[in-house]
């Protein structure tokens, strides 16, 4: 699509230094994320996009990832109230 291009992504959107910026052109990351979370929306076939996976600090990463504390993919306007109402907890450092 058009609008998936690196050069259109607003960088100063999401400044916070724990936030890491890549881009995966092949979406092998949302092809992962697609298995681990058994997602079968016919939406999601190549892969989960927009998406929101919150750890809490005892999360391991050991052969594949601990299970989230919340997430959430597709994310619309409305999802924007419910990440700042979930966030609190996971920015006390």
């Amino acid at each position: 699509m058009a609008s998936d291009e690196p050069s259109r992504w607003p960088r100063d959107l999401l400044t916070d230094s724990r936030a890491i910026h890549f881009w995966d052109p092949q979406n092998t990351v949302g092809m992962f994320y697609k298995d681990q979370f058994q997602v079968k929306d016919k939406n999601a076939a190549g892969g989960l996009w927009d998406v929101y996976i919150l750890y809490d600090e005892q999360a391991l990463w050991k052969g594949s990832p601990s299970p989230p504390a919340s997430w959430g993919y597709g994310i619309r306007p409305g999802a924007i109230t419910i990440l700042r109402m979930l966030m609190p907890p996971f920015l006390r450092r």
